[in-house]
């Protein structure tokens, strides 16, 4: 752990001394994330359709909001990207339409290529949205990624949207998609 945290602070040196030019190993990205994790934003982990335990700052919040949160779970899912080699798992998504779903574009661009006017997915890779991946449970609802509708093309803007195919692996069809703030009632 210390050794991981030791990482991060390199990473951070590097970040404030170059800003978007610092060019970061695997090592201090991982140092990061454990810093990430350890203050200001916790990683809830998802068991039986509902978050576990929470850290003592966010307790109160998050447990006043544990219903919206639990409407929200089915319609989040891990990015799978196996080819990377274990854990096999690169970001997260959230579908925000039928069949699209909405993840970061640092981690469409694990898996994309620029092709003519747009994206495609890289050869030989096969990224999948898992809709029921939870911690230390084994269900899983892997949908494929067929399309790479769109990267945001300024990486400041890191959005990128995905066209999922609408059966998973085993038969389950995708869910509904969350509500966004522009699809509410005025």
């Amino acid at each position: 752990a210390a050794a991981l945290l030791e990482e991060g602070r390199g990473a951070l040196a590097e970040v404030a001394a170059k800003g978007l030019a610092a060019s970061l190993t695997t090592s201090q990205s991982s140092g990061l994330e454990a810093i990430v994790r350890l203050t200001g934003r916790p990683s809830l982990l998802i068991q039986d359709g509902d978050f576990a335990q929470t850290t003592p700052d966010w307790d109160e919040p998050l447990l006043a909001a544990r219903a919206r949160i639990a409407n929200v779970i089915a319609s989040v899912g891990r990015v799978n990207l196996p080819e990377i080699g274990s854990p096999g798992y690169v970001g997260t998504a959230f579908l925000a339409a039928a069949d699209l779903a909405l993840t970061n574009r640092h981690v469409a661009m694990l898996f994309a290529q620029s092709h003519q006017s747009g994206w495609r997915i890289r050869t030989g890779y096969t990224p999948s949205v898992d809709l029921k991946a939870e911690h230390d449970r084994p269900g899983r609802q892997e949908h494929r990624v067929l399309e790479i509708v769109d990267i945001h093309p300024d990486p400041l803007v890191d959005l990128a949207i995905l066209r999922l195919a609408p059966q998973s692996s085993g038969g389950s069809r995708l869910p509904a998609p969350l509500a966004l703030n522009s699809d509410r009632a005025r």
